[in-house]
This record gives structure tokens, sequence and C-alpha cells, in this order.
């Protein structure tokens, strides 16, 4: 359930077939990761992470926090997204920046939205 609120949704006509989960809490992302991993069985090699981080925030340091959670190798980060326009306050409220754990596979997206679209249906979750 926890890709249904923060997950990307498939999308076939922009042929978009990511999954792609965002957040900026560690434990969030460490039980994702322990989805992927245990449940799907993806292929370690092929995750990829993307970072999106404010212009005062240091992108060394925050790519070691997060390679330290996810054990995802630094080879596998992608180039991080640096916001330059940013109110100072707003960056307390992510301090290791917001994180995407990534995978693209059309088969894993597909299954995960039969599975949510399963779970509404047995618990008479309307739409």
């Amino acid at each position: 359930m926890l890709y249904w609120a923060e997950g990307a949704k498939p999308n076939a006509a922009k042929r978009s077939w990511t999954v792609d989960l965002a957040n900026s809490d560690p434990r969030m992302i460490m039980l994702f990761l322990r989805f992927l991993r245990t449940i799907c069985r993806v292929d370690k090699k092929r995750l990829r992470v993307f970072l999106y981080c404010y212009a005062n925030q240091n992108i060394d340091s925050l790519k070691q926090y997060w390679h330290n959670i996810t054990h995802i190798p630094l080879s596998q980060f992608t180039k991080p997204y640096v916001r330059k326009d940013f109110i100072q306050e707003k960056t307390g409220k992510m301090p290791h920046g917001l994180i995407h754990i990534r995978y693209n596979d059309k088969k894993l997206i597909l299954q995960i939205s039969d599975w949510i679209r399963e779970y509404l249906e047995e618990n008479s979750i309307a739409g």
C-alpha cells in the first residue's frame, strides 16, 4: 500500500514503466527496498538512485548518507537535481534531500499495479 500512496504509476501514453518511489524518510526507503529485494526479487544491479537536493547541501555527503542507508553502490546513483531557488527555512524539512529509488521494468510495475487493484477489490474500496 506504500507504493499506492508514494510511488509512480505506470503511464502507457508516456511509455513510462518505471517503479519509482520518492521519499525523504530513511525508514520508508529501507522498507521499500526490502520489498523490492525480497518480494519482487529485483536485480540489484538495475536499481538506480536519483537525489533531489538544495544548492546549499553537500551532494557528496548526501550521496554517502543514502549509500549507507540503501547499500546501493554509488555507481548506480544518477546525476542529482539541485534546486537553486530555495527558501533557507525549507531545507530543514529535507536535511538529506529527497531520494527516488527507481527500477525500470514494465512487468514489475504492472504487477505492483495489479496487487494494488486486487487489494482494493478484496477490501471493497471503491474508486
